[in-house]
């Protein structure tokens, strides 16, 4: 009796309490334990703009843990259910004041079930319970596991019977990762029980008591958010892409809300003529994207079909993607554009070239390199040089542009500095379209000899040739023709003389 009485004066105490502060807040208000995660009694926030209106009658009741000392008895409907206390915070425990669509939020709510008397539920204050079973409904607020909601029991409320009073039940649920999507603030969740054994087993019959649904507004969430988007960040591929090379072309896009993630991500690209997937699909499925969250995607692309000498082929990258917007899953899709800078091959080389394979040291070299550009497009800022330790004296010849179907020549002067084997190779230097720096080589191998050189101060003497002896049959053999010849000559006049005499003797005849 004594202990009915302490009850009986403690509901009464609660009920003016509860009288007095009903015109400002119907329901008192809990709050999570940042360490344990569990609910403590706290006054609700000065200023907050989350207020609770359960849909069923509500009736006056006092917060179950709360002393008095009154011996009034509260105001209660008997055999009834209802919420009489929320709570909700952030993953930290903190009160949250605003809720914006995409926000995710914990949830606990107390509920006073009047039909169940405590010693017939068999399970003391403090414990956790799985008796109560939760069904949250899929609405405005969403969760995405029947693992995050859990039941704990709380301190008992004396209620009146018909009879005599009674411990009616009390308990808080917690409703952990819930998301707001916006739209009607409404929250709402199904409450049903399995009891115990006479042996105080649990069993999986329900309690008689009927299913019952319990809702409450959030009535000032803003759900006044901009409609989400998707913006392409940057789409890499290089400088400028090749005929016929393979190319990785690299999106980075980003989910622009602050407040909804985003569903159902697809990305689709559209290609030109010219350009085609060298492997790989032209529509994927992203899935989910967070707040500010981002969507990275490569594409391995080739080009081909391009006349021109360079061109800029447009591409086209679509995102469909859903979320929940003023309380309704909606479709969005996002269009963005890019170009792709596309050239020829680079056909460029060397035709010929023109080196000595010996040289003498000290003296000067002399080679060459013809160069053409097979290609459709113009190379540019053409060097020659000769790069070599044991060969010096040669610049570097700058040749300039050289036009498509056009040649060249690079011509160098050069002295080789010891002895031996001069190695090296003549290196052209030059730039396509798009900036890119590539080179040639030609390789050499000279033999360098001693150079034999002359002291013009030096005379060398002067060798004078020695008379040949002749012999004396010589001398004899000429004395002989000499004397034949002198003596026809003599036989000669001597007739001539005899042939004039008879020319005489005839005209005195």
């Amino acid at each position: 009796m004594k202990n009915n009485l302490l009850k009986k004066v403690s509901c009464a105490a609660i009920a003016v309490f509860m009288a007095a502060t009903t015109a400002f807040s119907p329901f008192a208000v809990y709050a999570l334990d940042g360490e344990r995660g569990e609910v403590q009694d706290e006054k609700p926030p000065v200023n907050s703009v989350l207020n609770v209106t359960s849909t069923q009658e509500q009736p006056s009741v006092v917060n179950p843990d709360s002393p008095s000392d009154s011996d009034e008895k509260p105001v209660v409907t008997n055999n009834n259910i209802y919420i009489t206390n929320y709570r909700v915070v952030d993953a930290g425990g903190n009160p949250v004041t605003k809720i914006v669509p995409g926000d995710k939020v914990i949830i606990a709510v107390t509920v006073i079930d009047e039909r169940i008397e405590n010693s017939s539920f068999g399970v003391p204050s403090g414990s956790q319970t799985s008796r109560i079973h939760i069904n949250m409904t899929q609405g405005a607020f969403s969760i995405n596991s029947a693992a995050n909601i859990t039941s704990k029991m709380r301190n008992t409320v004396t209620v009146p019977g018909n009879y005599e009073d009674y411990d009616a039940i009390c308990y808080t649920v917690e409703f952990r990762d819930v998301v707001y999507q916006g739209g009607s603030p409404e929250f709402s969740f199904n409450v049903s029980y399995t009891g115990k054994t006479e042996s105080g087993a649990d069993s999986n019959m329900p309690l008689a008591v009927p299913q019952k649904l319990l809702s409450f507004n959030v009535t000032e969430a803003v759900d006044d958010v901009p409609a989400p988007t998707i913006i392409l960040n940057s789409a890499n591929y290089g400088k400028v892409a090749t005929v016929g090379e393979t190319f990785s072309l690299v999106t980075v896009a980003t989910n622009t809300s602050e407040n909804l993630e985003l569903e159902n991500v697809s990305l689709k690209i559209e290609l030109p003529t010219g350009l085609n997937l060298s492997s790989g699909n032209s529509q994927i499925l992203v899935g989910k994207v967070g707040k500010k969250g981002s969507i990275n995607h490569t594409f391995s692309l080739v080009a081909e079909g391009v006349g021109n000498d360079t061109t800029s082929l447009p591409v086209k990258l679509i995102y469909t993607f859903e979320a929940f917007v003023n309380g309704k899953r909606t479709q969005y899709t996002s269009e963005q554009s890019l170009s792709i800078n596309v050239q020829q091959p680079t056909r460029f080389s060397i035709q010929s070239s023109n080196i000595p394979s010996e040289v003498y040291m000290g003296s000067e070299g002399y080679a060459s390199l013809q160069l053409v550009n097979k290609g459709k497009t113009t190379v540019y800022n053409v060097t020659a040089e000769i790069v070599s330790e044991q060969v010096s004296g040669s610049e570097v010849e700058f040749l300039g542009n050289i036009a498509p179907g056009t040649n060249s020549e690079a011509e160098f002067y050069f002295t080789a500095n010891e002895m031996g084997t001069a190695v090296g190779k003549i290196v052209v230097t030059y730039e396509d379209a798009s900036g890119k720096q590539s080179t040639l080589e030609r390789e050499f191998s000279l033999n360098v000899m001693e150079n034999i050189s002359f002291d013009p101060g030096i005379t060398d003497p002067v060798v004078v040739p020695e008379e040949p002896k002749t012999s004396p049959i010589v001398y004899i053999l000429g004395l002989a023709v000499v004397a034949g010849a002198g003596g026809f000559v003599f036989y000669k006049k001597k007739k001539a003389k005899r042939l004039a005499e008879l020319e005489e003797d005839d005209e005195d005849i």
